[in-house]
């Protein structure tokens, strides 16, 4: 019996370059417009007026009214030019009276309330027995040539005493009249004390009945120390110190309603500010924020004295919405003296108008990797690799109809059929995943459970592939391409800018493993029993298959004929010997592609008659 062996010989690789690739069809669909009527979510923000009623009773048109009155508006003056003592004391005056010499007030740099600067006044007791007495002030004048309706005089203080003592400041007015009043007495001190900063604000409208000049008097005063006291220190310092006169303006009202939509701010294309109410007789203006500008566009005016509707138009409206929906109308007065005028306000809504236009989805990023998620530059046939691709739409994942990936060789184009040999087309649906092609029934290029789609978007798809033994060695191209659900929309794609190429995959087995000839007589010949002897071919080049035996004596001495046809004689038998001959030439690639050889034994006469084994090699090689 004579035996058969086999071998298989594999891969190369072949490199090369491709250059990126985006596309995308870009068409709007656009739906029917979806309107909103929105009302006031809460009461108003007052900035200026008065406001009876709740803000419900805008909700609805049946006669109970939220209103809206003018209230005062004041005007303000700050005669005291200095009242931080920033830089100096300029404006203002020292004055003391200081018996024994031991006082003295002077700007001071540091020891500041709101800044570093303030006014500093020290009584500074040097003699153990003298007890001396001083008192202190600090005088600012101003003139005013109108009686405020309203005034308040304010200032900080800081007390600090090291010893016994008795030491307090005052905050004085003295008006034109020359009559002084102690606005703030500050508690009296008789010991060691650190008071921190004291700031007071007192309600001095009363008076303020006068014009003329008046004189604002920061004031301290260290009267004889207790028995037992030795050389006290006291020190206060003086900062924030002025006056404020409130004058009345006139009469005005400045209100904020708020509103919240659910619609899209980026697709509103219409926006209407609605009102059924009147006025009292005075304009009252209409304005709505631009959160574009930070600032108020007006709309126009309520000039009815009758409940009727008023409605006003935006010309902008995406301005006028912020990205939460949030929405601001202002109702007010310009500045009169006419009196308390109001606004009634029966019904207030915002209408929106929402017109959405469906986008395409968008691929970007598309690459190739090893199941490490490592980018690659070439890939072999039947191993697992992974496409990725980012995709994003902006009305979300179920706004695609499917994303499909397509992998081809060079040699075709993108949109050739599907094939084993040179083109790949898989699909993701909200079915799931599918292979296309080639092998849409077997699905057995797609490794669906290594596949993956983002659950909402923008997000990450992956393709898990494998490409057939055949698929051609060479540059292979990679798109990925998300089509809108509607398709008049379009779809988005893209293509991997460095696309793998395909290493040489070339395999050979054969498929009856021995040969039997039986027994032989010296002069004659016998064909195997196995015959045809088959080989099991997949290769993605064109090759060539080749055939030799082993140095035994039927090799050797050239027993062994193969033909590739069952017709023994003809010209495409060679006799097996231990040097490699082609059988088949420049054949084109495939998978699982079966080739036919037949084996006849010669035994010459003479042959020592015994039992002889042979080895028989296949061998595949590029053509």
């Amino acid at each position: 019996m004579r035996k058969l062996k086999t071998t298989i010989v594999v891969t190369m690789l072949i490199i090369a370059i491709f250059c990126i690739r985006y596309s995308i069809v870009v068409r709007f669909s656009i739906s029917s417009p979806t309107i909103y009527t929105e009302t006031t979510i809460s009461d108003p923000e007052v900035i200026n007026g008065v406001v009876s009623g709740t803000y419900t009773d805008t909700h609805t048109v049946d006669n109970v009214f939220q209103n809206i009155t003018e209230a005062e508006q004041l005007s303000y003056q700050y005669p005291v030019q200095n009242e931080n003592f920033t830089s100096d004391a300029s404006g203002w005056t020292y004055g003391e009276n200081d018996p024994s010499g031991v006082a003295s007030g002077s700007w001071s740099s540091t020891g500041g309330r709101t800044d570093p600067g303030c006014y500093y006044m020290v009584h500074d007791d040097t003699a153990a027995t003298a007890n001396p007495t001083s008192e202190q002030w600090i005088n600012y004048s101003f003139t005013i040539t109108s009686v405020p309706d309203s005034a308040k005089v304010y200032a900080g203080y800081r007390i600090v005493c090291d010893d016994d003592t008795d030491y307090h400041v005052e905050i004085r007015l003295i008006l034109p009249n020359g009559s002084e009043y102690a606005l703030h007495v500050s508690s009296t001190y008789t010991d060691v004390v650190d008071t921190g900063w004291i700031y007071v604000s007192v309600d001095a409208s009363d008076y303020f009945d006068q014009t003329g000049t008046y004189t604002l008097k920061l004031y301290a005063q260290t009267k004889a120390a207790p028995l037992n006291a030795k050389k006290p220190t006291n020190e206060v310092y003086w900062d924030d110190a002025g006056v404020e006169l409130a004058y009345v303006a006139g009469y005005i009202f400045d209100v904020r309603y708020y509103f919240q939509t659910s619609a899209d701010p980026d697709y509103v294309v219409e926006l209407n500010v609605t009102v059924y109410g009147f006025t009292s007789g005075e304009y009252v203006h209409v304005a709505i924020y631009n959160f574009s500008t930070s600032s108020w566009t007006d709309l126009g005016n309520i000039t009815t004295t009758v409940n009727t509707w008023t409605n006003f138009t935006t010309e902008n409206p995406t301005d006028n919405v912020n990205s939460t929906g949030h929405m601001i109308v202002k109702f007010y007065t310009s500045t009169d003296q006419a009196g308390a005028d109001k606004l009634s306000i029966d019904y207030l809504a915002i209408n929106l108008e929402e017109v959405i236009a469906d986008t395409p989805p968008s691929v970007s990023d598309v690459d190739v990797t090893d199941t490490s998620n490592v980018s690659v530059s070439t890939i072999d046939p039947y191993t697992e690799y992974f496409v990725y691709a980012n995709i994003s739409d902006e009305q979300g994942i179920t706004d695609l109809a499917n994303v499909t990936f397509i992998l081809w060789a060079t040699s075709v184009s993108e949109t050739s059929p599907d094939n084993k040999t040179n083109h790949y087309t898989f699909v993701w649906n909200s079915s799931g995943w599918f292979e296309v092609g080639p092998d849409a029934a077997g699905q057995s290029h797609i490794v669906v459970a290594d596949c993956y789609n983002a659950s909402a978007l923008p997000g990450k798809f992956r393709l898990a592939f494998k490409l057939a033994g055949s698929a051609l060695a060479g540059q292979w191209n990679v798109t990925v391409i998300a089509y809108d659900a509607d398709a008049g929309v379009g779809y988005g794609q893209a293509y991997d800018p460095s696309p793998p190429s395909v290493s040489v995959y070339l395999s050979i087995s054969i498929i009856d493993g021995s040969g039997n000839f039986g027994t032989i007589s010296p002069g004659s010949y016998a064909d195997a029993a196995e015959n045809p002897i088959q080989f099991n071919v997949t290769a993605n080049v064109f090759f060539n298959i080749s055939v030799f035996g082993n140095s035994s004596v039927p090799v050797v001495d050239g027993w062994i004929t193969v033909s590739t046809n069952n017709v023994f004689g003809d010209a495409d038998d060679i006799t097996l010997s231990t040097s490699s001959v082609v059988i088949y030439t420049n054949q084109p690639p495939g998978e699982g592609v079966i080739f036919d050889t037949y084996l006849r034994c010669n035994v010459p006469l003479g042959a020592k008659p015994k039992d002889y084994v042979c080895a028989y090699y296949v061998q595949i090689s590029e053509a």
